[in-house]
């Protein structure tokens, strides 16, 4: 029995390039609050947030860029399942960046004056939000039959 091959939609190709090449953009632009911190030498106080707020700009694109892939690979793909799935990877995918970006917005950068009830306030909400986010992605990969290869390659170390 020949396999019947599917035409991939070049509308999805598109979505995604754009996508990924915003993702790189976005990147790309949170990179240079970083760099400008570098340069001045002030790693305390105001500009230990700026650069927190670069970095946050900076997951913001690779997030970005990982929709756009996800987006981009489905092109070959067809069915409810599958689209359902990547759905799901690209909201858990927003979620975790909201996260993020709340957890490194949120932190006071003065590190003499760092508690532990200052992290907990932080990292609490992002692990209430990012755990069940981690969650959804994994189902999105098993609706989707994506593969995701970090996962394989942590797994078969682990093994």
């Amino acid at each position: 029995m020949e396999q019947r091959t599917i035409r991939p939609n070049p509308f999805c190709y598109l979505i995604g390039f754009v996508v990924i090449v915003a993702g790189v953009g976005i990147a790309v632009l949170g990179a240079f609050p970083i760099m400008e911190v570098f340069q001045a030498g002030e790693l305390r106080g105001g500009g230990a947030a700026r650069m927190a707020s670069g970095a946050a700009v900076v997951f913001w694109g690779m997030f970005v860029l990982t929709m756009g892939r996800i987006i981009w690979r489905g092109a070959r793909r067809r069915g409810w399942k599958d689209r359902f799935g990547r759905l799901f990877m690209i909201i858990a995918l927003a979620v975790v960046g909201h996260a993020l970006q709340r957890f490194l917005t949120s932190m006071t950068f003065d590190l003499e004056s760092l508690t532990e009830a200052d992290l907990s306030a932080g990292y609490v909400p992002f692990l209430m939000l990012a755990i069940p986010a981690a969650l959804l992605y994994a189902v999105g990969t098993k609706m989707a039959k994506e593969r995701d290869d970090l996962i394989e390659v942590s797994t078969s170390i682990n093994m």
